[in-house]
């Protein structure tokens, strides 16, 4: 296997190792409640690329530790994200048209969110982390073999804002509105003329969110 994709496959690991460990340390230091989210995403780009790359369509799913505070209309949460999205070039005239890219993302998060009635509330919070990019085809000659195995890496910080629809204590639907900045550490890819190290792109997910108690649902 390539020196690249092992160094990515290693850097991918000690990731999510890291963020387990985050998570469960504090989840064990409040031992009270525990919510797993997951749902689909839309990521847009905008900027110098977005003439060259169709929306990518992916899946996320969150670890956090939810408190709750029964003295006000408000809850805090805070964990860990994780994400996988395709993001293909649109149909030219150079033969391309059959690359795309994979997007693999995890990112710390934390969220605020503010009751205006009893089951639906308003969140705003942010996301920090990093991206990781593959350069994919699906005619093998398009790319050569050094290029499909290079992994770029880029640091991403993510404002974003939404709401919940709780149908009881222990399960709710949301909408998420972000807005993600990344930078790239390193090398860029170079699809397309003009390209940038920045990428802007705006993030649309809807999903659910089940809530645990000590290890039980509510």
């Amino acid at each position: 296997m390539d020196c690249r994709k092992l160094k990515f496959i290693e850097r991918l690991k000690m990731a999510i190792f890291i963020s387990f460990v985050f998570f469960l340390s504090t989840s064990n230091g409040f031992g009270q409640q525990v919510e797993i989210s997951g749902g689909l995403a839309q990521k847009v780009l905008f900027g110098q690329e977005k003439s060259v790359y169709r929306p990518s369509l992916g899946y996320e799913l969150g670890f956090n530790h939810h408190v709750n505070d029964y003295r006000f209309a408000h809850s805090v949460s805070y964990g860990f994200n994780i994400g996988a999205y395709r993001l293909n070039r649109y149909n030219s005239e150079d033969g391309l048209a059959d690359q795309h890219q994979q997007l693999f993302e995890t990112k710390g998060s934390f969220r605020y969110d503010y009751f205006v009635k009893s089951n639906f509330s308003f969140f705003s919070g942010i996301e920090a982390g990093f991206q990781f990019i593959n350069l994919k085809t699906d005619q093998n000659v398009v790319l050569s073999s050094e290029r499909t195995t290079q992994v770029f890496t880029k640091g991403v910080l993510a404002p974003k804002a939404g709401f919940n629809f709780e149908f009881n204590p222990y399960l709710s639907v949301y909408y998420k509105l972000s807005y993600d900045l990344g930078r790239y550490l390193g090398d860029h890819p170079t699809w397309g003329n003009p390209s940038s190290k920045w990428t802007h792109l705006l993030n649309n997910s809807a999903g659910i969110r089940i809530k645990f108690n000590n290890g039980y649902l509510y």
